[in-house]
């Protein structure tokens, strides 16, 4: 009778002459191989909905506005691509679920860069408010009216009031929303490319009557949960789900790419109900010659500054996607309902358009934004540095990445088309990079090191006073023959860095924003022998010279600092907390080849990690890491 109750296992229509699909149902897959068509009964009662992916083989589909490509937690329908003869007529449903954000400690909002795969007559008030007015959403009776799991707050630019809120804008369907906060930023934005980088400032609210078929390629959003949660408030939240039905975007999409001079970047919208490969869409010839092999995500889960999301550079370094922050697996991966940043060759001199193809849907059921990649190995090493904090549960959390990627065919100047130059616009202005030639990256190219240091500042920002990591994981580093230390420049310290392990490096912000944004630097030479690790030599060879702390880490004040084959002569010892502030001073005469010194003698610190410093003639000699338990 047509009543397709199934949730399980895959239907196909494969019949010689017409098909019909009637009754509600839910489908897991669909394939429709039928050249005579199928088609789904119009009118109400007929809805089915899909969970799985939608194959398109051959014939046309007739929807009749009665089927929802479904999107929840345990994942999102897909498009396949479409055969030869297949076409898919008619309204659809679009779903897009919307997690909370996942950062612990955080309010579970975030900002979520997003598009919309559908064109025709819905509006943007549509896609993020269900159609409805501006809401006082302070107001139960106003919450009360909404849908749950559906659309999201959207607070309009300035508004000084809920009748200001609500009455503002234009269309049939005029107002924003009112969470009970004056002078609120916009939770909706549009981007303005510039030469530099792009905004999205609050006043870049987009017109909420614009049909879907004149939107923009994306949106970010700031995502506080459905329209039922309960204001004023700074941390309610909830997942939702946004909606857009209209004619489903297939077949060849173009998409203008401007040239540098006029933005620096371009929002590019994936235009499929399907998980797009930016591998793919690189590689074809028809956009290889207008776009570089590097594309901007905005990741919610990753903390950032605010705990609410932030960008992520995905490149293609040699034949291997890689991202700044060494995190996600198939990072080329792109989930459907989901907009990126795109970069034009710096050669292009007239806006071009690049061409989206199906052929370009990858066949991987979900997108790769999932943490720590494998690589495949080549003939690349890396150190990815991140720079992390510890939640309220004591978790880290990644807030920004930065990579060095060294090659053969790499060169120290920024402009061998290796390196990747650093995305700031309105919603985030990133918290580590690297500057070189006084420009920002997120990656820079660089040749193998050789006998000569070659050093590279490490930048940071949003630091104050707390205390954060900066953790540098090697890959691919193991058996080339390189040396790297992390320096800080706030405690004269520099840690060699194990090319077979990961470093963690605990440091707190001295609370002088311009000291904090240059305290690091990555420093590297080459080696006489494979940095397989362990490369550190016994600290007591005889006649080497060596300085140690012995316990470490201390629960007493009979810390002792050992000197084995030290030059005679008067030193200063100096302890330091992680701020860089001195704990004590102490002079000591060391005139024998072995030498013994106490070094708090009943000074308490509190428990905490510690730098001693030893000087001699106010120039310091040598640096080490203390814990006091």
């Amino acid at each position: 009778n047509g009543t397709i109750t199934s949730t399980t296992g895959k239907l196909i229509m494969a019949g010689s002459s017409v098909q019909t699909i009637s009754g509600t149902g839910t489908i897991n897959n669909l394939e429709i191989n039928n050249s005579a068509g199928v088609t789904i009964t119009a009118g109400t009662g007929n809805m089915q909905s899909l969970s799985g992916t939608l194959t398109p083989t051959a014939g046309t589909l007739i929807t009749n506005g009665n089927l929802t490509l479904k999107s929840t937690a345990s994942g999102t329908a897909r498009v396949a691509v479409l055969g030869g003869t297949a076409s898919i007529s008619g309204n659809v449903v679009a779903e897009r679920f919307v997690p909370q954000n996942l950062n612990s400690g955080g309010t579970g909002r975030a900002w979520r860069l997003v598009s919309i795969p559908v064109s025709g007559n819905g509006t943007l008030r549509d896609f993020f408010m269900n159609g409805r007015p501006g809401q006082d959403l302070t107001q139960s009776s106003s919450r009360n009216d909404e849908t749950a799991n559906s659309g999201t707050p959207i607070v309009g630019h300035n508004h000084a009031n809920a009748t200001e809120a609500t009455s503002a804008g234009s269309g049939i369907v005029k107002g924003f929303d009112w969470i009970g906060v004056a002078n609120q930023v916009s939770s909706l934005r549009r981007y303005v490319g510039n030469s530099t980088g792009g905004t999205f400032l609050s006043e870049h609210v987009p017109v909420m009557s614009t049909d879907y078929t004149n939107a923009d390629q994306g949106y970010m959003v700031f995502t506080r949960g459905d329209r039922k949660v309960v204001f004023p408030s700074t941390s309610n939240a909830s997942a939702t789900t946004f909606r857009s039905t209209g004619v489903l975007k297939t077949g060849n999409q173009s998409v203008s790419v401007a040239m540098p001079s006029t933005s620096k970047y371009t929002l590019v919208g994936n235009p499929y109900m399907s998980v797009l490969d930016l591998s793919a869409l690189y590689e074809d010839a028809d956009n290889k010659s207008v776009i570089q092999s590097s594309f901007w995500i905005w990741d919610a889960n990753l903390a950032g500054t605010n705990k609410q999301g932030g960008y992520v550079n995905v490149y293609k370094s040699g034949t291997t996607w890689v991202t700044n922050t060494g995190t996600y697996t198939n990072p080329e991966r792109i989930e459907s309902g989901v907009a990126f940043f795109v970069q034009p060759v710096s050669a292009l001199a007239t806006a071009t358009n690049i061409t989206i193809k199906e052929v370009h849907k990858s066949t991987a059921t979900i997108a790769g934004i999932s943490p720590m990649a494998t690589e495949k190995p080549d003939d690349h090493g890396r150190l990815y540095v991140r720079l992390e904090r510890n939640d309220e549960k004591d978790q880290r959390q990644v807030m920004d990445g930065v990579m060095a990627d060294f090659h053969k065919d790499f060169t120290d100047g920024p402009d061998d088309g290796s390196d990747r130059e650093k995305l700031r616009n309105g919603i985030s202005s990133g918290a580590l990079w690297f500057s070189s030639e006084g420009r920002d990256f997120s990656g820079l190219g660089l040749p193998w090191p050789t006998a000569t240091h070659k050093s590279v500042p490490l930048c940071m920002s949003f630091i104050g006073g707390q205390t954060l990591f900066v953790r540098i994981e090697p890959r691919g580093m193991q058996d080339k023959y390189v040396k790297a230390w992390l320096k800080d420049k706030v405690l004269h310290l520099a840690v060699e860095i194990d090319m077979n392990m990961p470093l963690d490096y605990a440091f707190t912000g001295t609370g002088n924003a311009r000291q904090d944004s240059t305290r690091f630097e990555l420093i590297f030479l080459a080696s006489d022998r494979p940095t397989r690790g362990g490369t550190m030599e016994p600290e007591d060879v005889q006649g080497k010279p060596s300085v140690r702390l012995y316990p470490n880490p201390t629960r007493s004040t009979d810390l002792r600092l050992y000197l084995h084959s030290i030059a005679a002569g008067d030193y200063e010892v100096s302890v330091h907390d992680m701020t860089g502030r001195q704990m004590l001073r102490r002079t000591i005469n060391h005139r024998s080849q072995k030498g013994e010194y106490r070094v708090l003698e009943g000074s308490k610190l509190s428990p905490g990690q510690y730098i001693l410093q030893l000087s001699q003639k106010a120039e310091v000699i040598h640096s080490m890491s203390f814990m006091q338990e």
